[in-house]
């Protein structure tokens, strides 16, 4: 009995001994895991960074709101009367930042994962004001990182670049991943969420002259009208030694894990493996298929076909009727060894294009 009991209180010595990931000191917060730190300002991300490195991934001084409410009409609540901040350190592995008003309460869960390092930030929030869509918080992005978005097929962009403009991007349909990864030096860091629910969120980029803000979206089921209250996932963050690739492969593996793609990759047909080039949106015009072939193979090209049925593109569905040029290309198409992948849209309501609903 001695002996064990030596051995608990040298356990809880060494538990003791061992710093806490998380240092409140007023309304700032400091997160450290053995791979990343973060220092909040309250609600507003002021710092993040690898644990190891000086390379920051936040831009300094930025003007944000932290934690914001979107409504239905596109309004957000920025900055609500009376507000009030407070930092409440729960426990060792995690704290909440509270930011409370006259008619809204936001809060942000942030906890460490001890297994792998990673920071959790769950936001939630509430409103006095019906038709409330969403939850957002903001990362200001530093100026000199590289952002990879999976937006409509993926983009990469630095702040001198234009596109991708300010706007929101509505997960599945345009932000098509449930991630973001920036890129800074030998160094990258992810955002991602690993909801399996299919719970909607959003994405929206804000571009400014020296930097972007990433706004990372909760929507609650709908009817939207009265509701009041969004929140609930859990967005997770790290850093990570090496490119994009290397969060992007993370990802990847808990994808293929989750949603068991093991599995229903037996079911694809043996020419699917062999596919290196996708074009996209393409008519049934017998020319292109001779210039592609002559810049790659094609039977390790898929064509996706857009305009092939004798319907206006978008109308009257679900009529799916190839016209005669859509039949001599495809048949051309399968000879010269292309695969092809017609587009099949949604059901709209009107036969005539001005009566088309996407």
């Amino acid at each position: 009995m001695i002996g064990l009991l030596a051995y608990v209180l040298t356990i809880a010595g060494v538990a003791a001994a061992t710093p806490s990931p998380i240092h409140v000191d007023g309304n700032r917060l400091t997160v450290t895991t053995p791979t990343v730190r973060a220092e909040f300002d309250g609600a507003i991300l002021r710092s993040l960074r690898p644990a190891d490195s000086d390379v920051e991934f936040v831009q300094p001084g930025a003007n944000v709101i932290g934690l914001d409410l979107l409504f239905l009409n596109t309004e957000l609540l920025g900055t609500d009367k009376l507000e009030s901040t407070r930092v409440v350190r729960i426990s060792d592995f995690a704290a909440r930042i509270e930011v409370s008003g006259a008619d809204s309460t936001r809060t942000l869960l942030v906890a460490v994962d001890p297994d792998n390092g990673d920071i959790r930030l769950t936001p939630d929030g509430l409103s006095n004001r019906r038709g409330l869509r969403a939850v957002r918080w903001t990362m200001p992005v530093h100026g000199d990182v590289t952002t990879v978005l999976p937006l409509i097929s993926g983009v990469q962009f630095r702040t001198n670049q234009r596109e991708p403009h300010t706007r929101r991007y509505a997960w599945p349909f345009e932000w098509n991943t449930q991630l973001a990864i920036l890129q800074r030096a030998d160094r990258s860091l992810m955002v991602h969420c690993e909801d399996s629910t299919y719970q909607f969120k959003g994405l929206q980029i804000t571009r400014h002259p020296d930097h972007t803000d990433l706004g990372f979206e909760t929507e609650p089921p709908g009817p939207l009208w009265e509701n009041r209250t969004a929140g609930g996932i859990e967005w997770r963050v790290n850093a990570y030694r090496g490119d994009w690739k290397v969060p992007a492969t993370r990802y990847k593996q808990w994808m293929e894990h989750t949603y068991r793609l093991a599995d229903l990759e037996r079911h694809r047909p043996a020419w699917v493996k062999n596919i290196t080039l996708a074009a996209c949106w393409a008519t049934t015009d017998v020319a292109m298929l001779d210039a592609l072939a002559a810049v790659h193979p094609p039977e390790q090209t898929l064509i996706h076909v857009a305009t092939w049925r004798t319907d206006p593109y978008d109308v009257n569905y679900p009529e799916y009727v190839p016209t005669e040029d859509a039949l001599r290309y495809m048949a051309k198409a399968r000879q010269m060894g292309f695969h092809i992948k017609c587009l099949y849209e949604n059901v709209s309501d009107g036969s005539r294009e001005e009566d088309a609903v996407w």
